[in-house]
């Protein structure tokens, strides 16, 4: 099983892979220097040819044989070559989402206050220490608006009054 990985400019096999193999492949020395996507240095033991086939292609590709256990890796030319990948150029106009058309679209989430279909527990970490802050001051300007609407929410059931602090 390859990991197709069309970022991949070489085919990488780990030697452990060609260990369980029946016909071992000759692997010869090679220099040459390869970085992974984190531009890592991968460890490079030697190269070999390994024949790819799929249902419709059959051919000889150069492999890179690493010491890492990883998975095996087909290149970007060996995935075209064999037909696993193919390029659309094809671009799709997709409707522009705008608020208003998503307001539309889900008014029956966007309308009213609503409220949960059943009772939500909240699970808190176990061994947490619970911190108390200071309630913070309302700037005078808006006062009387907060003051409203946590009335207008006590009045819907979204929240409750709480006259001295909980737990």
């Amino acid at each position: 099983m390859f990991k197709l990985d069309t970022g991949s400019q070489v085919n990488v096999i780990p030697k452990s892979e060609l260990l369980k193999w029946d016909e071992k492949p000759v692997v010869r020395n090679c220099k040459i220097a390869v970085l992974d996507y984190s531009d890592n240095r991968v460890p490079i033991l030697g190269e070999c040819y390994l024949n790819c086939e799929t249902k419709r292609y059959r051919k000889t590709y150069k492999f890179l044989v690493t010491s890492l256990n990883s998975c095996p890796i087909l290149g970007l030319e060996a995935c075209r070559e064999l037909g696993l990948i193919q390029r659309l150029n094809m671009i799709y106009k997709s409707p522009i989402e705008t608020p208003e058309l998503i307001l539309k679209e889900f008014a029956d989430v966007f309308t009213g206050t609503g409220r949960l279909k059943r009772i939500v527990k909240i699970k808190l970490k176990e061994n947490s220490v619970p911190h108390v802050a200071a309630p913070r001051k309302v700037p005078l300007a808006i006062h009387n608006k907060v003051k409203e609407e946590l009335s207008n929410m006590v009045e819907a059931g979204i929240i409750s009054k709480v006259e001295k602090p909980s737990g």
